[in-house]
């Protein structure tokens, strides 16, 4: 009978297709998948917890304590206009339970969210909405019917004895016949809307699923227009034993004029794309979905040449990571390229593509854009109407488009750990699993600003599940002192972190030095050029010593001391960068090749601790609650910081960093700190150093400020307290030259954007070798004639202005005929240290110089690669001394 009942619904769908009604959904899925993926039209909550197998769908996870689960559909919704529905699915217990109970069921939930949301946060919800949550409709544990609100962010969070209406609303039926049964080993669940006088009707059947008998039927009139517009998504809520697995699906159809189809959603297998381009070659990631190991494990990178589409490489897909890594050389084209994936599942073809983007260098002009930290939403519930989702951040990336980067940097903390259904970190290959599911959202959201330019991606602590991370050069972290991250180390295994890697870096170019750390954990520190400007990729987390293990006296907790007398200004010395990065860093910040005229280093977070905290704190732990000060209000009673987390610890490990990364005059950018701010690092004085710029946050719960007691020395007139020389709460030198503190802003929600929320923009003029750093809060239209940045912003500094150190005299002007700018290094005889090297703007430069006693040799490159030698110079008596080199 079973058979009957599936041979005249497909003869249904057969019929409506003569009719191309493309709005009309009819689950098909291929036998002979196994995957905890399950197409590109659906979308899980939680990833890991459903399967597909066997030709259906199965949710595998039921525990009571565990969240309701959802497959959204994505590419069929809910019209906001009248209209009718009819839709229904085949349903049972993965492992019927020996006892009936009603805290359990299986079924749809219906208008989740709406047009006023975008999809991708209507695709979140599962269990916690708080508005716009839909409808459940389902059959409960006993067999019977049941239809439930989704809207009460206070119900109970799993199966209760005394579960009633007042805690989760039950909306009682009009009428109704037929009784509760018993379970049944499968059902088929069906519902019908129809408009009627502004309201819907809506009509439930429940039948055996083996015999087509009749179990039950119900209607409920008056049901509200706002419950049946958004997404539509499959539920699975606890097992019926109250342990395990909880419900499979097949044969889910959807039709009638309530439905909107949207292919363009779809989400899959090719999630998305990130490359990098750099000294003429290509390297590029796609992202796939979680496959499975019967899936295709071969995807083809195609450019677009001719108006024919050409196989560029080729590659596998790695495990784990779901990746497929492709490289190309010899890749430095002078046009815009279209590209694509092409890869086949299930026996269909499947493409996602974009442009590979040639440098921009006609107008002199290169954007970087920067990014990090992108928090999902405030605590754990979603709402539709904005008061706390900030996801998918479509307003920052609409605004960032605006600006046309040449290239993305994201900083780091892709994902965090709190938020939605909260992470999982054992078994390694579940946690992995996990860590997709968060991962997957951040490609969703930012995937169209990835597939067309180059992207730099870093992780940070929160990517690796850490809420701090001292990675002590890869070692394991042991030991019994909360949190665990106070060990030292990495707390998720190997396996783990390897896969979070591939996943963000693996488009980056090969490392400088490959060979894993501790526990075979991979590295990826490494240089780019692209643009005319070489970039540094730098991880200041993975060598980075423990502060616990090395200041045992400090007590630390969470990175903060807890012993009142210990002397946080006192240098301590420990490692920050380690040797093998500092190496590299010293090899690039001299290597100008390939026409690279400008430097920047890329890395997690700032080198100082721009922080303060109420008078009396002894950790951050009090900032999500501190108070938001009211426009041009000066918090007057705070404290300085002393996170160690920030690159302000430890102190020598940070100025050995920045004596380096001066001599090639590079800009460092970086995230973390939540807090926008641009700054100028001292080193053994005030301003001998080279300037940082910390892009505010897309969205964060964590909102750091900086109120220091003491005003500001030396800063601009009527310039905030808060600018100007300061010594952090670890006596390093730094000038702050604008920073972007949390303030009541008067817009909703305030939970975001009290947080000055935003991203930066970095433009490098190569004419007038300048750097601008502009920050912009996310509700800014950048292209409107009245757009504004925060407060301070934008910043312009010269190239030059990054290697600040006092200058004891100037050599003789440098004369050279060289037509194109030529780069210039000037070495200390004596020592044998290369001062800095700079690629200056003309033939003439006049090299300045620290030892005014001392001689010096200048070399000058020119672009044709020979380098012209020049030594025993010494401090010029005259403006008029001249060296001309002739090549």
């Amino acid at each position: 009978m079973r058979y009957l009942v599936k041979a005249a619904a497909l003869l249904s769908v057969l019929l409506v297709g003569c009719r191309a009604d493309t709005t009309r959904f009819s689950m098909t899925l291929p036998e002979s998948a196994d995957r905890v993926w399950i197409g590109a039209d659906f979308y899980a909550n939680r990833l890991m917890d459903w399967h597909l197998a066997g030709g259906r769908i199965e949710c595998t996870e039921g525990r009571a304590a565990k969240p309701m689960r959802t497959l959204h559909l994505l590419t069929r919704s809910l019209a906001e206009g009248p209209g009718s529905l009819d839709m229904s699915v085949r349903t049972g217990a993965i492992a019927p339970g020996d006892t009936s109970h009603a805290g359990t069921w299986s079924g749809f939930l219906i208008g989740a969210g709406g047009s006023h949301v975008d999809f991708r946060i209507s695709s979140l919800a599962h269990h916690w909405p708080a508005e716009d949550g839909g409808i459940i409709v389902a059959v409960d544990g006993t067999g019977s019917i049941v239809v439930r609100s989704n809207t009460n962010a206070d119900a109970p969070k799993g199966p209760s004895a005394n579960m009633t209406s007042d805690a989760w609303p039950l909306y009682e039926a009009s009428s109704r016949q037929g009784a509760a049964a018993g379970p049944a080993r499968e059902y088929v669940l069906s519902v019908s809307a129809e408009p009627r006088e502004g309201s819907y009707g809506l009509d439930v059947t429940l039948r055996d699923g083996q015999t087509g008998a009749l179990v039950q039927t119900a209607r409920y009139e008056g049901m509200g227009a706002e419950h049946l517009s958004g997404n539509v998504a499959l539920v699975s809520h606890t097992s019926p034993r109250m342990e395990g697995p909880g419900y499979w699906f097949e044969d889910w159809t959807l039709s009638g004029s309530k439905i909107e189809h949207h292919p363009d959603r779809a989400f899959g297998p090719v999630l998305g794309t990130q490359y990098t381009i750099s000294g003429g070659t290509l390297n590029l990631t796609a992202q796939m979905a979680a496959l499975g190991s019967g899936d295709a494990r071969t995807a083809r990178l195609e450019v677009e040449r001719g108006g024919r589409w050409q196989t560029l490489a080729s590659a596998e897909l790695i495990e784990d990571s779901f990746t497929i890594p492709f490289r190309a050389v010899d890749w430095e084209p002078e046009a815009d390229a279209a590209y694509r994936i092409a890869y086949e599942l299930d026996g269909k073809a499947h493409h996602f593509g974009g442009t590979l983007r040639a440098p921009r260098t006609e107008d002199g002009e290169f954007v970087l854009a920067s990014l990090n930290c992108q928090n999902i939403s405030q605590g754990r519930n979603l709402v539709w109407n904005h008061t706390t989702i900030w996801y998918p951040h479509a307003d920052l990336t609409q605004a960032v488009a605006r600006h046309d980067p040449d290239m993305l940097f994201f900083a780091g903390d892709q994902i965090y750990e709190g938020g939605l259904a909260g992470i999982v970190r054992t078994p390694t290959s579940t946690a992995i699993l996990d860590y997709h599911y968060h991962w997957y959202r951040f490609v969703w959201a930012f995937r169209d600003l990835m597939r067309d330019r180059p992207t730099v991606t870093i992780p940070d602590d929160h990517d690796v599940y850490h809420g701090n991370i001292w990675g002590d050069g890869g070692i394991r972290a042991e030991g019994d002192a909360r949190p665990l991250s106070d060990n030292g180390g990495y707390i998720m295994d190997p396996r783990f972190v390897n896969a979070v890697h591939r996943t963000q870096v693996s488009h980056l170019p090969d490392p400088y030095d490959p060979a894993p750390i501790e526990q075979d954990i991979t590295v990826y520190y490494t240089g780019i050029r692209y643009g005319g400007v070489s970039f540094a990729v730098v991880a200041d987390r993975m060598w980075k010593s423990t502060p616990r293990k090395v200041l045992p006296e400090a007590e630390i907790r969470n990175g903060w001391p807890q012993n009142p007398d210990f002397d946080t200004t006192v240098p301590t010395e420990a490692t920050l960068l380690g040797p093998r990065q500092l190496d590299f860093l010293s090899d690039w910040v001299h290597d100008f090749s390939g026409d690279a005229w400008m430097k920047v280093m890329l890395s997690q977070t700032l080198f100082s601790n721009l922080a303060t905290l109420p008078g009396g704190s002894t950790d951050d732990s009090v900032v999500p609650r501190m108070r938001y000060p009211e426009p041009g209000e000066y918090v007057a009673d705070d404290q300085l910081g002393t996170d160690m987390d920030s690159n302000g610890w430890p102190q020598k490990g940070r100025n050995r960093a920045l004596r380096i990364i001066r001599k090639g005059f590079a800009l460092h950018v970086a995230g973390d700190q939540h807090l926008g701010s641009f700054v100028r690092y001292g080193i053994d004085d005030f301003d001998d150093g080279p300037h940082a710029f910390i892009s505010p946050a897309i969205a964060n719960v964590w909102p750091r400020r900086w109120f220091p007691p003491t005003p500001g020395a030396e800063r601009a007139p009527d310039a905030p307290r808060y600018t100007g020389r300061h010594l952090d709460g670890f006596g390093n030198h730094m000038t702050v030259r604008a920073v972007a503190n949390p303030v009541r802003s008067g817009r909703q929600p305030e939970a975001l954007y009290d947080r000055v929320p935003g991203y930066g923009i970095i433009r490098f003029d190569r004419p007038g070798r300048s750097i601008t750093a502009e920050a912009w809060p996310r509700w800014i239209d950048p292209a409107a004639a009245d757009a504004a940045q925060y407060a301070g912003w934008p910043v312009t500094i010269s190239q030059e202005d990054n290697y600040g150190r006092a200058r004891a005299g100037y050599l003789p002007m440098l004369e050279s005929d060289e037509a194109r700018e030529p780069v210039v290094q000037v070495i200390h005889e004596e020592s044998g240290e290369v001062l800095y090297t700079l690629r200056v703007p003309s033939g003439n430069f006049r090299p300045w110089v620290f030892d005014a006693g001392a001689t010096h040799t200048v070399a000058l490159e020119h672009s044709s690669g020979e380098r012209l030698v020049a030594s025993g110079l010494r401090v010029a008596q005259s403006d008029t001394a001249r060296i001309h080199f002739t090549p």
